[in-house]
């Protein structure tokens, strides 16, 4: 309780006590009206004056102010705790929510892979036990082709095929597609069925055949245009009307008496994938597609082991990466007819079972490394065409080799180690169209027991130690294209006026390279009935006389060796009438006279060779326009090599000299454009067996009989 103290004459001033509330004044032990009665431990207040004026009461409030503050921020404070406490709890029940979402979300995800894991691992068990597909340690790797095939058809394929419970369930036939897809592609896989000159090469394989879409796999198959491939003077082109053809997965109806045209009776009969980035291994599961006839693999990078098949008549793993000896259980498929492992890296012998396949019509083996002899051969009774180049057969041949091959056609064997004597029997077999014996090591004669009427186009005995001389009987193969047997011991004389060769006037290839022995002689008058010739050579046949005139009717002429002879007079003009002449070697002979400008004219000339000859001091060579020639430099060595640039033409060689001290010397011939100078000097300028670099050009220029494994380009529709 306050009481006055007095008054001021100027303003009126009250006590009040700091440090006590306003409620508990009145109870202050200091008060001015009494004694302290509590009885408590006396606290000293401190008293001041203060002026009551506007200002301070600005500053302070009154005490009913101060009661209605206190309860005013009491007030706000019961609501701010209420309302943290509404947040609270909706926040909690947000969190609720929250967690009850994620358990659920986890528990029905391992159920789900609960029910996964279980449905995968009955799918195994179907594969594995049930019907036997699939080795179980096939699985325990996820990564292999088998697992993700199986995962694929449980959880990605449109089908959802239930499991099988025989191997005749349409599941069975669609895993083992789907295994061999993720076995062999990627998703990076690219095809190259098309020839560079005429795409990128830059498909996708799964996507270019639909592998592993939603429809039947009988629908995993694309149409194509096949793409003839063809040589036009020199010039690589594809002919691509050459047919339609459907790569991919091909089906056939089970039974065509049932009238059911439905999926359900569609079988895999062939799976063609030719140059479509595979890469990777056959899988195993194959041996099951019991409809499967026709598999063609060629032109990609396959390898490790090829697995039994014993249903497929037509096999091509040609050109792939395939190693080690052929395997024995080939001799167990034994509905083959058509058989090619070419181009791989087989090794051994062939094995002793594969007399047993029988129905054999096409065995092509060429391009490996193969040893031994060909005895499993000759009893293949029904074979057609058979390629066993660029191996190491040792065989030593008797003269009744190949005799009970009846229905040969094509018997190629080139660059071997076959020794004896060309068969006999070979004159015998009356399909017989083709002999390609290049590069052995055969020796005897050709016995002049040729029979008349006998079809054969092509015979090729280059490079082996033949002796004796081409028999009269050889006037028989009225058919005859191509013959070549140049390299050898030959030393029989060929006719000069009515040969046994004269007849043959539908020879496009006469090779007679090297055998010395038959000559010397002119150049025979009985080419000039055969107009269809494309390449001749009589390089270093002894030769004599000069080029007749008549060489001109030869107007098919691509090439014309007559290299390191004795042919003497001038070049006749009518050589500049051979307009598709490509390769031109009348070097290391005894031409005089000039170069006649025709044939500095030939549109197709690649090569001209002209040195080492006696042509006239003044002479000169100028391709075509004078202009063309740049006249650079001639190197002061045996051959300089100015490697000038001049028309169509890349080599050009004559005796123009070399350069001493800067004054050409030793020159017969002016020629600016020569790539390559010689003179009398260098005895042994220009060396070179052209021929012999030139000879894959025609080498093999038989037509091969289309089969299925051939290695033609494609071109989708």
């Amino acid at each position: 309780m306050m009481n006055d103290i007095g008054n001021d004459s100027e303003s009126t001033k009250k006590r009040t006590h700091i440090g006590l509330s306003p409620t508990n004044q009145s109870m202050s032990p200091y008060s001015d009206d009494g004694d302290n009665k509590s009885g408590n431990r006396s606290v000293r207040s401190f008293d001041i004056d203060v002026e009551e004026d506007s200002t301070f009461h600005d500053q302070l409030p009154s005490v009913e102010e101060a009661k209605a503050n206190s309860h005013f921020d009491a007030t706000t404070m019961t609501r701010r705790h209420h309302r943290k406490k509404t947040n609270l709890r909706w926040l909690y029940v947000l969190c609720g929510i929250v967690i009850v979402v994620v358990l659920a979300t986890l528990m029905r995800s391992s159920k789900i892979s609960i029910i996964s894991n279980r449905e995968y691992q009955t799918a195994v068990e179907s594969v594995t036990s049930t019907v036997p597909l699939s080795h179980p340690d096939a699985f325990l790797d996820p990564e292999s082709p088998q697992s993700q095939a199986l995962q694929w058809m449980i959880h990605k394929d449109a089908l959802q095929l239930p499991l099988p419970t025989k191997r005749t369930d349409p599941f069975v036939q669609r895993y083992v597609v789907a295994v061999l897809v993720f076995a062999v592609t990627t998703n990076e896989s690219t095809s190259t069925a098309l020839p560079q000159q005429l795409a990128n090469n830059n498909i996708q394989t799964r996507d270019i055949f639909g592998l592993l879409s939603g429809v039947h796999e009988c629908e995993w198959k694309s149409e194509w245009n096949r793409a003839e491939r063809i040589i036009d003077g020199g010039e690589e082109l594809y002919d691509v009307e050459a047919g339609v053809v459907a790569l991919g997965i091909i089906c056939g109806f089970k039974d065509d008496t049932l009238g059911d045209h439905g999926f359900s009776n569609l079988s895999v009969t062939g799976i063609l994938f030719q140059r479509s980035g595979l890469d990777g291994e056959l899988p195993p599961e194959l041996e099951v597609l019991e409809h499967l006839v026709t598999l063609n693999l060629a032109n990609n990078q396959i390898r490790g082991k090829v697995p039994p098949m014993p249903y497929l008549t037509d096999l091509s793993l040609a050109y792939n990466h395939f190693t080690g000896d052929i395997p024995d259980h080939f001799s167990e498929m034994t509905r083959l007819r058509s058989l090619s492992l070419s181009e791989n890296a087989f090794v051994g012998t062939l094995p002793q079972k594969f007399a047993a396949l029988k129905d054999l019509e096409i065995l092509a083996l060429n391009g490996n490394q193969l040893t031994g002899g060909l005895e499993e051969v000759y009893t293949l009774t029904k074979l057609q065409e058979l390629y066993l180049s660029y191996n190491y057969f040792e065989d030593r041949l008797s003269n009744d080799a190949f005799e009970k091959l009846s229905s040969l056609r094509v018997i190629d064997a080139k660059e071997n180690r076959i020794s004896g004597p060309l068969p006999n029997a070979l004159w015998k077999l009356t399909h017989l169209e083709v002999i390609d014996f290049h590069k052995n090591a055969l020796d005897g004669h050709i016995n002049n027991i040729i029979v008349e009427g006998h079809p054969l186009k092509y015979l090729d005995l280059s490079r082996n130690i033949l002796g004796g001389g081409l028999p009269s009987s050889i006037s028989n193969l009225e058919g005859l294209t191509h013959l070549d047997v140049s390299y050898n011991r030959l030393d029989s004389i060929i006719p000069q006026g009515q040969s046994h060769l004269a007849g043959l006037t539908k020879m496009k290839t006469l090779l007679l390279t090297e055998d010395d022995g038959i000559g010397p002689q002119p150049l025979p008058d009985w080419l000039r009935g055969m107009t269809d010739l494309e390449q001749l050579s009589f390089r270093l046949t002894s030769r004599t006389g000069p080029i007749p005139t008549w060489f001109g009717e030869l107007t098919k002429l691509e090439l014309l060796d007559l290299d390191w002879n004795r042919i003497s007079g001038t070049i006749p003009t009518e050589l500049g009438l051979l307009t598709n002449l490509r390769y031109l070697m009348l070097n290391r002979n005894w031409l005089t006279g000039t170069v006649p400008t025709v044939v500095s004219f030939l549109p197709h000339l690649k090569i001209l060779l002209l040195d080492t000859n006696r042509f006239d001091l003044d002479s000169s060579v100028r391709i075509g326009d004078e202009d063309i020639c740049s006249g650079e430099e001639l190197g002061d060595i045996g051959v300089s090599n100015v490697n000038n640039r001049f028309g169509g033409i890349d080599t050009l060689i004559a005796d123009c000299g070399r350069l001493v001290e800067g004054v050409p010397t030793e020159q017969r011939i002016d020629c600016p454009c020569c790539t390559n100078c010689c003179w009398d000097s260098a005895e042994r300028c220009n060396m070179k067996d052209w021929i012999i670099e030139l000879e894959e050009e025609y080498r093999s220029a038989y037509d091969r009989y289309e089969y299925e494994f051939d290695d033609a380009y494609y071109v989708p529709l």
